[in-house]
């Protein structure tokens, strides 16, 4: 999924038409979510991650697609995974890209009435942990 991602952010019209090809054929697939938390957890590459974190966000922001990765069981290690990646990000669009999905994940979960109990998005610990190191830069 990163070599996709990537092609998709070369000055290139032939590589983007083929990235652009190949995505639509791998956001088909069943392990596509995964394989974008994988783009957003481990690449190198900035774009990369923000792409990745963008395609996330309008992927779950559907109600039906967040009730189907919930009854899998998945949504409970992206919803980590998610905010780690968030807290450990020191490049401010990728860690905005990060929030946004961070909130389209939140919103599911106060809609369900589940956030109380299984995640603490909210806390003040997350928070500081999350922007520390912008406030300390200023």
């Amino acid at each position: 999924m990163e070599s996709i991602l990537l092609k998709l952010t070369l000055p290139d019209n032939a590589s983007i038409r083929e990235g652009t090809s190949q995505l639509r054929e791998a956001l088909r697939s069943p392990s596509a979510v995964a394989e974008l938390c994988g783009a957003l957890a481990s690449s190198g590459e900035p774009q990369v991650r923000q792409y990745a974190a963008v395609l996330l966000r309008r992927r779950l922001s559907r109600p039906a697609a967040w009730r189907r990765l919930s009854a899998g069981g998945g949504a409970e290690a992206i919803k980590a995974g998610c905010l780690a990646a968030l807290v450990a990000e020191a490049d401010g669009a990728v860690k905005m890209a990060i929030a946004q999905l961070v909130a389209a994940m939140a919103r599911h979960e106060v809609a369900r009435g589940g956030a109380k109990v299984s995640w603490d998005i909210l806390t003040e610990r997350n928070a500081v942990k999350c922007f520390q190191a912008e406030f300390e830069d200023v």
